[in-house]
C-alpha cells in the first residue's frame, strides 16, 4: 500500500457475470465438452460388478461456474449427451455369446426431480402469456398495507405504471397484505402479471437486519389477519446433496425471507426476497425467489418438502432486486401442475416448481390472488398494475375427438361428435367454465358440406358441456356426404347466438375448422319400415 490513512474503501464485490465477462449471460444450454470417447474392455464375473470407469476432459472456468451455479444456486442440474451412443458386447467364456446393445443416453436430471423440464413455448413467451390480462381493481388491505401512487420512474421499466399501487410494508418491523375481493377459477390455469419495487429507505443507525420481501399468493380463502410475525423470519435453503467439506470457498445456502407468508394454509406462495445470498465470498450479494405451499416456510432444500423450488436471482437489471421497478409474470399450468415465475420479460423462467408432490391444499377452482410482505429492515415494498387471466378455449387448437367405429347416418334423429377444447398452448381445458369465452356458455358451431357449396347444411341442435371439459355437439343432416365442422367459443348461449342453420351473420366470422365427418346414407333393415342408425354415435 502506498500513501497514508485513511485508505479508500475496497470496491464492492462483482457478480459472476462481471467476473466472467459478458459471455456469462443466461442461456438455455451451454456446451461443456465438444467430444469425448473411451474404449472399455472389462471382464464381468457372474453376479458381480466391475470398477467404475472415468472419462476426463478439459473444461473452461465458465463451464465450472455454470455447473456450480446450477447445482448450488438453483438446486438443479440437467446434463444432456448429444450423441451418447453406447454399444455393449457380451461374451461368456469360450462360447461366444455376442449381444450388441446400442442405446442412447439423452439427458440426466439430478438434484431437482425435473431439472431438464422446459416450459411450454407459450408459457415462455411473456408477450403471449400476458395477452388478455385484466386488472384486479378491488383489494382488501390488512396490516401496514395502504394505497399509494406507482413509482414515477416505473414508466421506463416495461411500460407506464397504471392505476393505484399498494404499499405492502414500509419500514423496519412492518408487514401487510392485500387480497382481491373476488375469486377466480384457476382450475384450467392462471396467469398473473404485476409490477413491484423493493426500495431501501434512508437509514443510518439501528436499521435492522437486512431481510424482507413480498410473496404473490394464490389462496383458497383470503386471510382474516396477518400471520404471527417474529422479529425476523428467514428460511435457509440448501441442496440436499451438498456434501461439502467443512472448509470450502462455496457458500451454498440460499436465504429467503418469509415475506409475511408463513402460516397461510390452503395456498401457494411465490416469494421474492432481498435477503443476501452468495455463491462464493467474492461474489456479490443476490436476492432469491422460492415457491412454498400452505404457509410452510421452513429450512430445508430440494426434495425435503419445505420448498417446491428456489433460486438465487442474478440478471442484468440488478442482483439484489433493490432500487428498480420490476415486472413479474406467474404462469400456472393446471394440466402439468407446473408453476413458472418470469422476471423482466425473460424468455426463461427465473424458477419453476412442480406442485404435484407434495400437492398443496390450495383449491384452484376458488383462487384469491393476493400479496403478503414483511420487512425486518428499512424497506418499502410496493406492487401495482396487477392483472390476471384464466385461459379460455382457442378454436385453432381445439378439435373433434374421433371414436373407433363411430357411425354417423343421414337418417338418424341426431348425430353426436365430441369437441375437445384446448387453450392457446394446446393444453386441454379440464373445466367447461374455462372453455367458454364468456365463462358462461359454450361454443358457436356450424356444420358445412365439405365442398363448400352449402354453408350451414347441417342443422346443429345443441352443444352440451360435459364434466370432463369436453362438449357434445348434436346435429342432423338431410343427405349423406362429407361435412366440415367449424366453430369458435361463443359469448352467448347457443340458442341466443342464432342456432338456425340458415341464419348466419357476424357471429360466424372467424370460425375455425374443428374436424371433418362422414355421414353415411340411410339403410333400411330388411322386413322393416323403420330407419336404422339409432341416434348416431354412441347408440
Amino acid at each position: 500500500l502506498v500513501g497514508s490513512p485513511p485508505f479508500p474503501p475496497p470496491p464492492p464485490p462483482l457478480p459472476l457475470q462481471h467476473l466472467l465477462g459478458d459471455g456469462y449471460a443466461p442461456a438455455l444450454n451451454y456446451p461443456l465438452v465438444a467430444h469425448m470417447s473411451k474404449l472399455v474392455n472389462e471382464t464381468v464375473p457372474i453376479n458381480g460388478t466391475t470398477s467404475g470407469q472415468k472419462l476426463s476432459a478439459l473444461v473452461t472456468w465458465e463451464a465450472i461456474a455454470r455447473v456450480v451455479d446450477e447445482a448450488y444456486v438453483r438446486a438443479r442440474l440437467c446434463l444432456k449427451i448429444g450423441n451418447g451412443l453406447i454399444a455393449v458386447e457380451l461374451q461368456q467364456g469360450a462360447q461366444p455369446l455376442q449381444l450388441a446393445v446400442p442405446f442412447e443416453v439423452s439427458e440426466a436430471s439430478v438434484l431437482l426431480r425435473r431439472a431438464c423440464h422446459q416450459p411450454a413455448g407459450c408459457a415462455a413467451n411473456a408477450s403471449e402469456a400476458s395477452a388478455g390480462l385484466q386488472p384486479l381493481p378491488k383489494w382488501r388491505l390488512l396490516g401496514a398495507a395502504a394505497k399509494a401512487s406507482p413509482p414515477a420512474r416505473s414508466a421506463g421499466a416495461g411500460g407506464a405504471g397504471e392505476g393505484e399501487a399498494v404499499r405492502l410494508a414500509s419500514g423496519k418491523g412492518s408487514a401487510g397484505s392485500a387480497f382481491a375481493t373476488e375469486p377466480l377459477d384457476a382450475s384450467a390455469g392462471l396467469r398473473v402479471r404485476f409490477r413491484f419495487e423493493l426500495k431501501q429507505k434512508s437509514c443510518h443507525v439501528a436499521c435492522g437486519s437486512f431481510s424482507g420481501g413480498l410473496a404473490l399468493v394464490l389462496a383458497s380463502e383470503p386471510p382474516d389477519a396477518l400471520p404471527a410475525q417474529g422479529k425476523q423470519c428467514t428460511a435457509t435453503l440448501t441442496p440436499e446433496s451438498a456434501n461439502l467439506p467443512s472448509v470450502s470457498p462455496l457458500q451454498v445456502h440460499t436465504f429467503v425471507s418469509c415475506a409475511g407468508y408463513r402460516g397461510l394454509g390452503g395456498s401457494v406462495g411465490a416469494v421474492l426476497s432481498v435477503d443476501q445470498s452468495r455463491l462464493i465470498t467474492l461474489d456479490s450479494a443476490r436476492g432469491a425467489a422460492a415457491v412454498f405451499s400452505d404457509g410452510n416456510v421452513t429450512d430445508g432444500g430440494s426434495g425435503t418438502g419445505s420448498s417446491h423450488a428456489y433460486a438465487q436471482l442474478e440478471h442484468a437489471r440488478g442482483s439484489s432486486l433493490l432500487g428498480e421497478a420490476h415486472d413479474a409474470l406467474l404462469v400456472w399450468q393446471a394440466q402439468s401442475k407446473e408453476l413458472y415465475l418470469f422476471l423482466d420479460g425473460s424468455e426463461t423462467p427465473a424458477l419453476f416448481a412442480s406442485l404435484s408432490d407434495p400437492a398443496p391444499l390450495w383449491r384452484p377452482e376458488r383462487t384469491f390472488v393476493g400479496f403478503t410482505a414483511e420487512s425486518a429492515y428499512e424497506l418499502e415494498l410496493t406492487v401495482w398494475d396487477v392483472r390476471a387471466h384464466t385461459p379460455a378455449a382457442d378454436a385453432s387448437e381445439s378439435a373433434l375427438v374421433y371414436e373407433p367405429l363411430q357411425l354417423l347416418t343421414a337418417c338418424a334423429e341426431h348425430n353426436e361428435v365430441v369437441l375437445d377444447p384446448r387453450d392457446s398452448c394446446g393444453f386441454p381445458l379440464l373445466s367447461t367454465t374455462a372453455g367458454r369465452a364468456g365463462g358462461d356458455n359454450g361454443w358457436r358451431i356450424r356444420v358445412d358440406r365439405a365442398d363448400g357449396e352449402d354453408p350451414g347444411a347441417g342443422h346443429v341442435l345443441s352443444v352440451d358441456a360435459q364434466d370432463d371439459g369436453t362438449y357434445v355437439v348434436k346435429f342432423r343432416v338431410d343427405e349423406a356426404g362429407n361435412y366440415t365442422v367449424r366453430g369458435k367459443p361463443a359469448l352467448l348461449p347457443y340458442a341466443l347466438a342464432g342456432g338456425a342453420a340458415d341464419e348466419f351473420g357476424a357471429e360466424d366470422e372467424g370460425l375455425a375448422v374443428l374436424g371433418a365427418v362422414e355421414v353415411r346414407p340411410c339403410t333400411r333393415p330388411s322386413g322393416s319400415d323403420q330407419f336404422g342408425g339409432g341416434q348416431g354415435a354412441g347408440s
